[in-house]
């Protein structure tokens, strides 16, 4: 069997959700308890309950960085959108951001708050956004400058009672999406920092995460009621102010009512999946035709810290038991299609070439050098007699001997060599007893009127006299007495 693999680009996404748990990535005794990938797939920084993160190649699951910059476990992690930052932020309150390549602490903030959540601006790396459940303050950190610039939201009476319990960026920038915990909706202006206007997805329950996908501008939200919504960003942008914002698609478990804690969307905006909150258990639901996929389900009693979808890949990752696990897709060999005598070996062993079995030409060879010819004067005038075209009906009316001794012939002669030729001299060829004979007399041709004679027409003038002859008589019903024939014995 075959793990199913791919290059990591959008354009070899592959179609259909995670089929079952793949594998683990060795962290060499690290215990994993949040993770984030970044923009291109390419790496995975998972924090640790040591305060320290990790950086794993995806391709080859071996780690490749170490950044140490925290006493307590790390709770949240982002990347910059080249790649080349990443922003951690720790229970003990501090917030790093660190430099990938050389693993040096480039600034670090105290906020004297645990469960902070981290973001980087999806367009600008010098702007770092910070959530302190503490106080439910939101704050953007301009790293160029070290200045430090909040969210207001108090002074609107409609929200004097809201906390924002957690926050996500647009796909491009331009806001900053909050939820509360009297599930509202706050809407910021990225750029400005200000407040813009706020609506309500449903009835007061607490928002606990807001994902925003990469593509088709969804947002999707993850409520304490045990619904996941799926709005989309022109409607919340365009609702009124106050009023309850219309969701594109509602999905929860009718059955068993259970409580989600961590939701994901693929990266091609079709698929949304959701980890419970009481067993290591993945639901993916299809957007495109409203049902629900196969459950994934990881090890027993083990419970989900945090998930993620692979922004190229259609494979997701999940932190359970301090150990990373990969969901995906794998295929399975069907031997069918191969040739007839292909045969599957398990240990290698050294080949024995016969004798032209692999006496073909080489495909992967590189084309011959063609070295450049001088330039040759034709004469198109004197053609020689060997290149001259020529028609076998054309011999009987023009002399090849002249055309040899001139060297010119027309264009539509072209034998081969005149050597070929066969000569007969008439003295030689005579016959005496031949020569005695009498010549036979030409034979006349006929004409075509001779060989096709046209069949004589009947005289229709003579038929017309005759019924005009038989009206004009006065008996007209006279009839022509029977002629009776003589039988024969």
């Amino acid at each position: 069997m075959m793990v199913e693999s791919e290059d990591s680009s959008a354009s070899q996404t592959l179609s259909g959700p995670p089929q079952e748990h793949m594998c683990e990535i060795d962290l060499r005794g690290y215990h994993a308890c949040t993770l984030k990938i970044n923009r291109f797939g390419t790496a995975v920084a998972i924090g640790t309950h040591s305060g320290d993160i990790v950086i794993v190649d995806y391709t080859t699951k071996i780690i490749v960085k170490e950044l140490k910059g925290h006493p307590l476990p790390v709770s949240s992690i982002d990347w910059s959108n080249d790649g080349k930052l990443i922003a951690s932020a720790s229970e003990d309150g501090t917030a790093n951001v660190f430099n990938v390549e050389t693993t040096e602490i480039l600034c670090s903030y105290n906020f004297n708050s645990c469960n902070n959540q981290i973001h980087f601006h999806p367009r600008d790396n010098n702007i770092v956004t910070v959530l302190k459940p503490k106080d439910s303050s939101i704050t953007s950190l301009k790293l160029d400058k070290k200045e430090e610039v909040k969210y207001e939201y108090r002074q609107k009476p409609q929200l004097s009672e809201d906390n924002i319990t957690t926050i996500a960026y647009s796909q491009r920038g331009k806001f900053l999406i909050a939820g509360t915990n009297k599930s509202n909706l706050i809407l910021f202006d990225a750029k400005t920092f200000k407040y813009v206007k706020h609506m309500k997805q449903a009835n007061n329950h607490q928002v606990r995460q807001i994902y925003v996908s990469k593509k088709k501008d969804l947002v999707v939200t993850n409520s304490s009621d045990r619904y996941i919504r799926v709005f989309k960003l022109h409607s919340i942008v365009n609702a009124k102010a106050g009023e309850m914002v219309a969701y594109d698609s509602r999905y929860s478990d009718a059955v068993s009512k259970r409580n989600y804690m961590f939701v994901g969307m693929s990266p091609d905006a079709r698929y949304v999946c959701a980890a419970e909150n009481s067993a290591h258990e993945i639901t993916i639901w299809d957007l495109w035709t409203q049902t629900v996929a196969t459950p994934l389900r990881g090890t027993v009693g083990n419970i989900p810290s945090d998930l993620q979808w692979h922004t190229t890949r259609q494979e997701i990752l999940t932190v359970a038991g301090g150990k990373v696990h990969v969901f995906g897709r794998r295929i399975v060999t069907t031997m069918s299609a191969f040739a007839p005598n292909f045969k599957e070996i398990n240990d290698n062993f050294i080949h024995e070439e016969e004798e032209g079995e692999f006496d073909m030409g080489d495909e992967d060879a590189d084309e011959p050098i063609k070295i450049a010819e001088d330039d040759v004067e034709v004469d198109i005038e004197a053609l020689p007699l060997s290149d001259m075209p020529w028609k076998s009906d054309d011999e009987e009316d023009y002399d090849l001997n002249e055309a040899e001794k001139h060297g010119k012939a027309p264009l539509i002669m072209v034998p081969a060599s005149l050597e070929n030729i066969i000569t007969y001299d008439v003295d030689d060829d005579s016959d005496p007893e031949y020569d005695r004979l009498e010549p036979e007399p030409p034979v006349k041709r006929k004409r075509d009127d001779e060989i096709f004679r046209k069949p004589k027409l009947p005289d229709f003038s003579n038929i017309n006299r005759s019924r005009m002859s038989e009206s004009s008589s006065t008996s007209a019903d006279t009839r022509l007495p029977k002629i009776k024939r003589a039988r024969y014995q």
